[in-house]
């Protein structure tokens, strides 16, 4: 059987490296896009992990005022109704929360994963995590 000229070529090879300048830049920006995302995913996991802060969601207490909620979120918090920027100072059994433009603080006390108490004066105020 004689060799065509289609099978006498040698075959091309496959590069798997990118040829032009174009290709090189589109591969170096996926890599710095996925770089950066997993940079910032990982940021987010570490800081759930060992910096999460207890009292984030929404709380409630009885009071002799009536029924009173409060809500922690990033950076702010929720109470009567007004949302004011907050700092937390997270500890080992309390946090507490900061009022930048006022530089005051509340004491939050850690009972345990679905209760909270604040003092202030003479009155303590116990809260429940709302679910």
């Amino acid at each position: 059987m004689k060799a065509t000229r289609s099978s006498a070529r040698p075959k091309k090879r496959i590069l798997l490296t990118p040829r032009t300048p174009k290709q090189r830049f589109i591969r170096f920006v996926v890599f710095i896009v996925v770089l950066i995302t997993i940079v910032f995913l990982g940021k987010i996991g570490v800081e759930k992990l060992f910096f999460s802060n207890p009292l984030l969601g929404k709380w409630r207490t009885q009071t002799a005022m009536g029924i009173r909620e409060i809500e922690f979120q990033r950076g702010s918090m929720i109470s009567f109704g007004t949302k004011t920027p907050v700092t937390y100072d997270i500890k080992e059994n309390y946090v507490v929360v900061m009022d930048p433009s006022l530089q005051l603080g509340s004491k939050y006390t850690i009972v345990d994963k679905n209760t909270i108490s604040t003092q202030l004066g003479n009155a303590k105020s116990i809260y429940k995590r709302v679910e």
